[in-house]
């Protein structure tokens, strides 16, 4: 997040996700690649006008998504 000194920091969030009771019973279910969907709700950001931000999601240290966006000046 750009700060009023005009430094860039970082945000960030740690959690944890696992599935109970998720036993595959044989070898094939056990390599088989798991694909999921979830949601995280962010309140509102103080993001200052006429910048661009990036999300980045990391995976222990590994990226493995982001998107860019812009925040619109607030016009007088």
């Amino acid at each position: 997040m750009l700060h009023d000194d005009g430094e860039n920091r970082a945000i960030g969030s740690e959690g944890v996700i696992s599935l109970l009771n998720a036993r595959p019973t044989d070898e094939i279910a056990k390599g088989m690649p798991l694909n999921l969907s979830f949601a995280v709700s962010v309140p509102p950001l103080p993001l200052p006008g006429g910048h661009t931000y990036e999300w980045i999601l990391e995976i222990g240290d590994s990226e493995v998504a982001s998107v860019s966006f812009g925040v619109r000046s607030v016009e007088a």
